[in-house]
């Protein structure tokens, strides 16, 4: 392989996606793509941390996205997060992240950033993609300074 193909899923994580999750998050119209990123790194480190294929093999799945979430956002930490994976994931893949259930929000009235990454209001998921982004970031980092994580795909 070329120099470009990350050795490992750290490198990805620090050459790929870190710097540009964090530019996006600097505008609020670029809060979805920033999530989608986020997501993606939530998925490479879980996969990273259990040890889990990154291609799985045929057959086999892959984790889903509400195990995912869960992991990061444990339900008893963060009410309403059993369901919020599928959701968020189908949000910014098929919906443009139009949910009725969930919405964006990253700052209060005041202009203050929101510091609680996920809030149930009623029937409703708020997440504040800069305060999602501090918590998930701290446990990438620290799933990626345990060990470096080998970026393989399986033979075909």
């Amino acid at each position: 392989m070329n120099s470009y193909w990350p050795a490992t899923c750290n490198e990805i994580f620090e050459r790929h996606w870190r710097k540009q999750i964090e530019q996006r998050l600097a505008k609020p119209d670029d809060h979805p793509m920033a999530l989608l990123g986020i997501i993606a790194c939530m998925e490479l480190a879980y996969c990273c941390k259990k040890t889990l294929p990154l291609v799985p093999p045929k057959g086999q799945r892959p984790p889903s996205s509400t195990e995912i979430v869960k992991y990061y956002f444990p339900i008893n930490e963060f009410p309403g997060t059993d369901s919020l994976g599928n959701e968020i994931t189908n949000g910014l893949k098929h919906n443009a992240f139009v949910r009725s259930r969930i919405w964006l929000q990253d700052t209060d009235e005041n202009g203050a950033f929101i510091p609680v990454p996920i809030k149930k209001v009623g029937n409703r998921i708020k997440i504040a993609p800069t305060a999602f982004w501090r918590h998930v970031e701290k446990q990438i980092s620290e799933i990626f300074s345990e060990k470096k994580h080998p970026f393989e795909f399986p033979e075909e």
